[in-house]
């Protein structure tokens, strides 16, 4: 026998307030305090996701106030829940405190979760921006983008960097991509990831994209000169995802993969093994160097 659940929990996006077209349904209960109890965990858990370095109960509650979620139950008499009123500074302290332990007792290091708290919150992150909010797809291809974004991390963890690098590289699009109606700043970035994540999703950032395809990518190409070393590897990963994807569709399809390009294969191709020429040079000992170098002479050869 299938019992009616009476009370139903949604979800809106505090980024978009008062848009029911980006509310989604959070659960249905039997019992109102069930309903209360889920609407308290996904606020506490949106809470969660905004922790960062140095953040404070006023500012964690600002940035929920801003981007965070806010839940709502629906069912018999008045709503009788309000995440407005339920987050207070004491809470704020408290899930503050909360992710302070975990990050303590090495719930977000090296002797502790190797998936740790703030990969996890990039992956989400990373995920609203690229599929959630706009359904974004590698070019020419029913892919989904958050799929490039994704390699690049997995590639920096196989090649031994740090989290912030990680967590940069799973972020390194979302500034550049991002549809306006939820832009990402470098500002949003840092408040939630810490200012070297910022640093180093804004140094592989075109950040003038009104420009020519080719002024746009010598550009990028000359800002390599400046880059440190974690920007080179970042970078890198970037470079070797892309190239690797061309690569292997080339094997299946051709001469028409280039179709789907801003550029001519000349122009993409000579681009790509430029900027790999400079990386290598900026860091001649980056543990990447070697994949670089054999994506590089595969490259040459399909423009011979």
């Amino acid at each position: 026998m299938t019992t009616n659940k009476k009370y139903r929990v949604f979800v809106d996006d505090n980024y978009h307030y008062m848009d029911e077209s980006e509310r989604y349904e959070g659960g249905s209960y039997e019992s109102l305090p069930e309903a209360i109890e889920a609407c308290k965990r996904i606020t506490r858990n949106s809470l969660k996701e905004m922790y960062g370095p140095d953040i404070t109960p006023e500012k964690l509650s600002a940035l929920w106030s801003m981007f965070g979620e806010d839940p709502f139950t629906e069912g018999d008499g008045e709503v009788p829940f309000s995440a407005r009123k339920y987050i207070t500074d004491e809470l704020c302290a408290e899930i503050i405190a909360e992710c302070m332990n975990e990050t303590a007792v090495g719930y977000n290091g090296p002797n502790g979760m190797i998936y740790s708290i703030a990969i996890q919150k990039a992956v989400r992150f990373s995920m609203k921006t690229h599929e959630v909010y706009q359904k974004q797809k590698r070019k020419g291809k029913d892919i989904p983008y958050i799929t490039h974004p994704l390699t690049v991390g997995l590639i920096l963890a196989r090649a031994g960097a740090d989290e912030d690098t990680i967590v940069a590289g799973i972020l390194h699009d979302t500034m550049e991509d991002s549809i306006p109606a939820k832009k990402v700043t470098r500002e949003m970035i840092e408040e939630r990831f810490g200012a070297e994540v910022a640093l180093l999703v804004g140094s592989v950032t075109e950040t003038k994209r009104d420009l020519p395809w080719a002024d746009r990518k010598q550009e990028a190409l000359e800002h390599i000169k400046t880059f440190s070393n974690n920007s080179v590897l970042l970078k890198s990963a970037d470079v070797i995802s892309n190239t690797s994807e061309i690569l292997t569709d080339f094997e299946t399809n051709g001469e028409e993969i280039f179709t789907r390009f801003n550029a001519p294969k000349k122009d993409l191709l000579g681009n790509y093994i430029r900027t790999m020429t400079a990386l290598i040079e900026k860091w001649p000992k980056s543990p990447l160097v070697g994949d670089l170098e054999l994506i590089r002479e595969k490259l040459n050869a399909l423009l011979v």
